[in-house]
């Protein structure tokens, strides 16, 4: 890593059991890979990842993972940029442009979605006072992007959730519901918080601690299963 000698953040999610969207996923680490900022330097997801198309080897996948019906040149763009934007917090630098994604994904800690479909942006701007490398890879089973720095940093940034404790759920007892019965009832939504936090690094003292508040996805409908 030449001169970049100092870890900063990093993040890490799993790969899909799709081929097309990891190979999508390699190459776009595969450009992102070495990418250095220096001081006071801006990052534009859209501007260094612009050729998000067939002709440059990228395939039809499904946009979200797994679990995903949609499908999209280049899928898998929107996993490396919630990864991406992860490591990039706890690495202290100051975003300045994201969109969260209207779904949650199980790739990554919830509330962290983040979506560059539809030529949205993600952007941050190196914060330090001194140049910084990204480094990103796709191994046989992890998307792995982390930060290193040329100089050595005394803080370290770390990621809080707090779920809401109670949820909403819609039953209708004129539906015919009999007793006895088992109910699996889905959720409607509802609003997290999200605090990054800033530490002495190697201690507890609390240097800085940003927080906000990310709304849940509601379903169209609260889902009921019945078992007799």
């Amino acid at each position: 890593n030449g001169i970049f000698q100092y870890p900063l953040g990093s993040f890490t999610t799993p790969v899909s059991s799709n081929e097309a969207y990891n190979q999508n996923m390699k190459l776009l680490c595969q450009q992102l890979n070495g990418l250095v900022l220096e001081a006071g330097q801006s990052f534009s997801f859209n501007t260094v990842l612009k050729d998000r198309t067939e002709a440059n080897g990228f395939q039809l996948a499904p946009t979200h993972g797994d679990q995903c019906i949609e499908e999209e040149v280049a899928g898998g763009s929107d996993q490396v940029a919630t990864t991406l934007y992860v490591a990039a917090m706890t690495s202290g630098m100051q975003m300045t442009e994201r969109h969260n994604a209207s779904h949650v994904c199980p790739y990554t800690t919830i509330g962290t979605e983040l979506s560059v479909s539809g030529w949205k942006n993600l952007q941050f701007r190196n914060s330090l006072d001194g140049s910084v490398m990204i480094r990103a890879k796709v191994t046989d089973s992890r998307v792995i992007i982390r930060f290193l720095s040329e100089k050595e940093v005394d803080f370290e940034v770390k990621l809080e959730v707090n779920q809401p404790k109670n949820v909403t759920v819609r039953k209708n007892v004129a539906d015919g519901y009999q007793g006895q019965q088992v109910l699996t009832e889905g959720i409607e939504g509802g609003q997290i918080s999200i605090s990054w936090i800033t530490y002495k690094k190697g201690t507890d003292t609390v240097i800085k601690k940003t927080g906000e508040y990310v709304t849940l996805p509601a379903l169209d409908h609260a889902v009921v299963e019945l078992y007799a």
